[in-house]
């Protein structure tokens, strides 16, 4: 079942206008360098996360770990940020505004009861001090309407970012959604850790050390253990009796990892993969994309990967050759500042494979 059934860029950093009219379950973004493949798939994950208001600061949004006061000016040379998209036969839209903010006060702090309203307010934002005053204001607005006024401010702190974001009220037919970038590092988060450990007691393990057997045949086990600071970590075990951090085996075996707990941890929702070959031999790509048929059935998780790869792109036709409507491929390529997006889908797509059509 396909959940965003299509998606416009209205204007987002340099693939405004981007359209692709018709998605699947499993949708391929494909392209050469410098296309927008990447832009695409975060612009999807934001669409996605479009309730959640500090969404923009995303370090996997804004591509740098380093704190932002306006993030819009990031992601656009001018006015406002736009993304569009249809979902349970709506349309849906969403547009986001930043303002600068002049200083109140100067130095000292500005008490967070004397800026935000209480209704806007996080639990833990209550009754705290912050130490420096607000310098922008995000405002958001959904098909149109500006949703929650003066909606959200950011104060920055030297070193870190702290937001005071409500979050908005979302329909509860929206479905989560989660990014992997290939750029980010390769240490497993607690989060994906913590998810793991709930897999292991539903009794899941044999199924994740399954796939990772896609590029480990020799694995026997994955367990989590804490090093000497009590910080926990995933340690792999192999036939030849070595116990290593899994992480030490590769790239491709981490990001294989974390994107078959995704799976699992966003059942129902988005995965967003960037370059989803990276780490991986082109002879296991396709076991890959069959585990990925079989867990986007079981768990009913739409997919939008972004790939430059020829044996890739073959792995994912072959696999759903008698199912060309569970895949679309998007092939975007660049015409001067434009960028154009041509898709591919069941009877195009079968026509495309017939006569060797060159995808990339």
């Amino acid at each position: 079942m396909s959940h965003l059934e299509s998606f416009r860029a209205v204007h987002y950093r340099g693939i405004d206008g981007v359209h692709l009219e018709r998605l699947a379950g499993v949708n391929l973004i494909t392209g050469p360098n410098g296309a927008g493949k990447t832009s695409l798939a975060e612009a999807i994950w934001l669409f996605n996360g479009r309730f959640t208001p500090i969404l923009p600061w995303n370090a996997h949004v804004q591509r740098s770990v380093r704190s932002v006061v306006d993030p819009v000016a990031r992601l656009v040379r001018d006015g406002a940020l736009e993304l569009a998209g249809t979902e349970h036969g709506e349309v849906q839209r969403w547009r986001a505004t930043f303002e600068r903010m002049p200083t109140v006060g100067g130095a000292g702090t500005v008490d967070s009861d004397e800026r935000i309203a209480p209704s806007a307010k996080p639990a833990a934002a209550t009754g705290t001090t912050w130490p420096v005053p607000p310098q922008g204001r995000l405002r958001v607005w959904l098909n149109g309407s500006e949703a929650g006024g003066e909606h959200g401010i950011l104060a920055e702190v030297p070193g870190e970012g702290v937001f005071i974001l409500p979050t908005i009220d979302r329909p509860a037919n929206h479905r989560p959604a989660v990014i992997q970038l290939p750029w980010f590092s390769m240490d497993m988060d607690e989060e994906t850790i913590n998810h793991f450990s709930a897999l292991v007691a539903q009794g899941r393990k044999d199924y994740v050390k399954s796939t990772l057997r896609l590029l480990l045949p020799l694995l026997i086990d994955v367990e989590v253990i804490t090093d000497h600071s009590g910080k926990p970590f995933i340690l792999a075990t192999t036939t030849e009796d070595e116990r290593l951090p899994l992480q030490s085996l590769g790239g491709g075996m981490t990001r294989l990892f974390r994107l078959f707990v995704a799976f699992h941890r966003y059942k129902g929702g988005l995965v967003v993969i960037d370059e989803i070959e990276n780490g991986l031999h082109h002879l296991v790509l396709p076991k890959l994309w069959r585990q990925v048929q079989a867990m986007t059935g079981e768990f009913d998780v739409q997919i939008f990967a972004t790939t430059h790869s020829r044996e890739c792109i073959d792995a994912a036709l072959d696999t759903f050759m008698d199912e060309d409507d569970q895949l679309a491929v998007h092939a975007l390529s660049r015409h001067g500042d434009k960028v154009r997006a041509v898709t591919y889908c069941g009877e195009t797509l079968e026509a495309a494979r017939d006569i060797n059509l060159d995808l990339r």
